[in-house]
């Protein structure tokens, strides 16, 4: 569970070291000091236990449904541990696997353990990025706050969202820490699921799931691109649903 004492603890310890001016550089600072600590394991990224972040990554898969061959695309990759995830639980898929990430110990770890795969330093916010994907996920990427304001983290957010739905040609998985939490912490970012479904019938696609239906606090959002769906519902009869 991302919400849990030890992990509230570690966070509030290191954002006491941070000096970052903004976002990306406190997310920066944030994950190379996690690193440094604990190596290619999940408290690296400050996940928790292997099995909640397996969890996690069965919900952001659904997007793929039943696509047996397909280009996905892990924004805030960490340390590619997806693709591990990937390689084992779709190993009879075709699956073309590449991430970005803005802290460049976790570019040079994954360029080095996984060379069959591209992967990318940069800031997709302030930049301009070419090539498109499939599929496009954020697995964690929204859940600390790093020092950060929430209402900063909040806009920032809605711009990465902005950014990666750009980016696909299918589909974006992305999952958050609910506000319908029992206890909170300073360092968590708690997205509200009215909040997040409004932005984006309103602003990226009206066709999306939402699961909010395992022991964490926390939920997993797909948004489906009009084409994608289109081609998917091709009879006539579904024409005038459609632009």
């Amino acid at each position: 569970m991302v919400c849990s004492h030890s992990e509230g603890l570690l966070g509030l310890l290191i954002i006491n070291k941070l000096g970052g001016s903004n976002i990306k550089d406190s997310q920066k600072q944030y994950y190379a000091e996690l690193y440094k600590r604990f190596g290619f394991s999940p408290e690296a990224v400050a996940s928790g236990k292997q099995i909640y972040k397996d969890l996690r990554y069965s919900g952001l898969a659904k997007i793929f449904g039943a696509d047996p061959e397909f280009s996905v695309h892990d924004i805030g990759c960490g340390l590619g541990h997806f693709y591990e995830f990937l390689r084992k639980r779709f190993s009879k898929r075709v699956i073309e696997y590449s991430g970005t990430e803005i802290v460049p110990e976790f570019v040079a770890f994954c360029e080095e353990k996984y060379p069959e795969c591209k992967f990318y330093k940069r800031d997709i916010v302030s930049g301009k990025v070419k090539g498109k994907y499939d599929y496009v996920v954020f697995g964690g990427t929204f859940y600390h706050l790093a020092g950060a304001p929430a209402a900063k983290m909040q806009e920032f957010m809605l711009k990465m969202l902005k950014k990666g739905f750009a980016m696909c040609r299918k589909g974006m998985a992305v999952n958050f820490i609910t506000s319908y939490c029992e206890y909170f912490y300073d360092d968590l970012f708690y997205c509200s699921p009215a909040f997040i479904l409004d932005y984006v019938v309103k602003n990226l696609s009206r066709y999306f799931t939402l699961e909010h239906n395992n022991p964490l606090y926390e939920f997993t959002l797909c948004v489906y691109k009009d084409k994608y769906l289109k081609n998917a519902f091709s009879r006539k009869e579904f024409e005038k649903y459609f632009k």
